[in-house]
């Protein structure tokens, strides 16, 4: 049930990204729309796009509401991803299975192409704010998630960070991973205005950020990087990753019904090491 949801969703988010870069198409140098264009359609599932629909449909808030916040989110993620690949970082040649925008279109454009993503997912909140004001709370949310104090403060601790325990890998994972996934279920609350639950989709976020990295790091075991599977074992990480789960469902229980889906989206990121 669980992946017949998220396939309709991400089928339908397709369709809103494919109708801002058709708007965009006439305005960016064709070199720089064609690199953007391939890093933001290469097959991602958009995972946090959905977890902000879930999380605003636990809310009882319109999907209209946040939907260019999901942009964002997703370009701001793309653009994370074309930078981690580049030679100066994770040096990746290949993402989802093609040639990453780097190896396609150079290491120049590729930085062009993830600076505009980023530049545009800022362009679509300016926008939405123009429209609603409401939703200031939640463009400066989006912002510290995705810059220093989250996500691009998570990498430089994970390029910094020299022999690092159990407990220094996992607070990277919270910072480099969990940011992004938090932005998603949390962004919405700012129109709500029930603070414990609040206090439980921040909970939700980060522990579910952790078990996408942790889940990422049995999929993907590359060389160089970070990693709690590493430093630990397989079976330690897996059951790191079913502790953190239960810590979700404790939490999420006394919802009912109406967390349904969220917890079945995190049984969903579980099994993605199985």
């Amino acid at each position: 049930m669980i992946e017949k949801l998220i396939i309709e969703k991400s089928k339908d988010f397709e369709q809103t990204l494919r109708e801002l870069f058709d708007k965009k198409k006439t305005k960016y140098p064709p070199s720089l729309f064609h690199a953007m264009e391939y890093a933001v359609f290469s097959g991602g599932k958009r995972i946090r796009p959905i977890l902000m629909w879930l999380s605003a449909d636990f809310l009882g808030i319109k999907w209209d509401k946040v939907k260019d916040f999901a942009v964002a989110l997703e370009l701001i993620h793309t653009y994370s991803l074309i930078h981690d690949d580049l030679p100066c970082m994770d040096d990746d040649d290949f993402r989802r299975g093609q040639p990453s925008c780097h190896k396609k279109y150079g290491e120049a454009m590729a930085v062009l192409a993830g600076d505009a993503l980023l530049n545009l997912a800022y362009e679509t909140v300016l926008e939405a704010l123009r429209d609603d004001n409401k939703l200031y709370a939640s463009a400066i949310f989006l912002a510290k998630c995705a810059g220093a104090e989250g996500m691009i403060g998570g990498q430089a601790q994970d390029i910094l960070m020299q022999d690092p325990t159990e407990e220094d890998i996992l607070n990277i994972y919270k910072k480099k991973t969990a940011e992004l996934i938090k932005a998603a279920v949390v962004t919405p609350c700012y129109l709500h205005k029930n603070e414990p639950v609040y206090d439980d989709l921040n909970l939700y976020g980060e522990k579910l950020g952790i078990i996408f990295q942790l889940t990422d790091d049995i999929l993907d075991q590359k060389q160089n990087e970070v990693s709690y599977l590493k430093k630990t074992n397989r079976q330690k990480t897996i059951q790191k990753i079913n502790d953190l789960n239960n810590e979700i469902k404790d939490t999420f229980k006394k919802y009912g019904e109406k967390a349904h889906y969220l917890i079945k989206f995190a049984d969903y990121i579980c099994q993605r090491n199985h």
